[in-house]
């Protein structure tokens, strides 16, 4: 596989990832999700010992192979640079996060005995978990893909108007 997870247990490597990637929002950050006191596994995604990106996960307490949802946290799971590609070309970009999305998943199931998460909105590309174990007869082989729209505001945007 052209890229890899690594498991990562130290707080200030995962932060430098965070800060590296567009996808990344403040619910990725250690400061944020740390104070749940929720169990959690964190992953680098690599590509030979060039770093692409994280996953997040929150984990069941009893079982730490099975991922799940978290009240407090908007956004968590996969996270990606967008100055990997060394391309303008947006065909790149886009094939560039397809392959890193379908990396993780293949390695993510795995892993995990049970994958959730919600993914930011700058992750638009459904299509490497909609064709995951695609042709297997078992839906539970396959994902569940539940839409939660989130908008984004500018804060940029409120300076012009004198708030």
């Amino acid at each position: 596989m052209k890229y890899q997870l690594e498991e990562i247990q130290d707080l200030e490597t995962w932060d430098s990832i965070t800060e590296k990637c567009v996808t990344s929002t403040i619910f990725h950050k250690s400061s944020y999700f740390e104070s749940f006191c929720a169990d959690f596994r964190l992953f680098r995604i690599v590509q030979g010992t060039q770093e692409k990106g994280g996953v997040l996960c929150f984990v069941d307490a009893d079982d730490q192979n099975k991922m799940r949802l978290h009240d407090s946290l908007i956004h968590n799971g996969i996270i990606i640079r967008d100055d990997f590609v060394g391309s303008n070309y947006l065909s790149k970009i886009h094939s560039a996060t397809f392959e890193i999305l379908e990396s993780c998943i293949s390695a993510l199931d795995e892993c995990f005995q049970k994958i959730q998460f919600s993914l930011t909105p700058a992750i638009k590309d459904m299509r490497p978990f909609l064709w995951h174990n695609y042709h297997s007869g078992r839906a539970d082989d396959k994902f569940k893909i539940v839409p939660r729209y989130t908008s984004y505001i500018s804060l940029e945007t409120l300076s012009d108007h004198d708030c």
